[in-house]
């Protein structure tokens, strides 16, 4: 009696899993937001789109947003269609601008690194430095009087 009965709660539960498989990804357009066109950010987020889309087999839209577009992809349904593509500088803008409404460590999660760039520090040949000590030992010098 027991084993007809495991085997009918066994085929039912079988059946019933059937309508909880996980769907097709991407089973429509992917969105990459990023910053504003023609930038860094936008030309990487546009070969990126090219190459996933005959990938993925769905199309992947550039979405250029400007300084808004980590806000844009911070409160973006979190379902994998919505993905921010953007650079290492996105770890500075909370302390270079004011009320910046997202954190970069919080409210995302880096998922590959799509290019490296070398960062270069860079002054005019009328400043009289020559390393990046002399660089800050001249600027502590003059507080207030140079621009970045």
């Amino acid at each position: 009696m027991i084993k007809p009965l495991c085997i009918a709660a066994a085929t039912v539960a079988a059946i019933l899993c059937v309508g909880a498989q996980a769907q097709p990804y991407p089973a429509k357009p992917v969105r990459f937001v990023t910053s504003e066109p023609g930038g860094g950010n936008d030309i990487v987020a546009r070969v990126l789109a090219e190459g996933l889309t005959p990938a993925l087999g769905q199309r992947v839209i550039v979405d250029n947003r400007g300084i808004v577009a980590a806000e844009i992809a911070k409160n973006a349904n979190p379902d994998g269609y919505t993905l921010l593509v953007y650079g290492a500088n996105i770890w500075l803008l909370p302390y270079l601008r004011e009320h910046v409404a997202w954190d970069p460590l919080r409210d995302f999660a880096p998922i590959t690194i799509a290019v490296q760039l070398p960062n270069v520090l860079v002054v005019h040949p009328s400043v009289p430095v020559k390393s990046v000590r002399e660089l800050i030992d001249h600027a502590k010098a003059r507080p207030g009087k140079l621009d970045y």
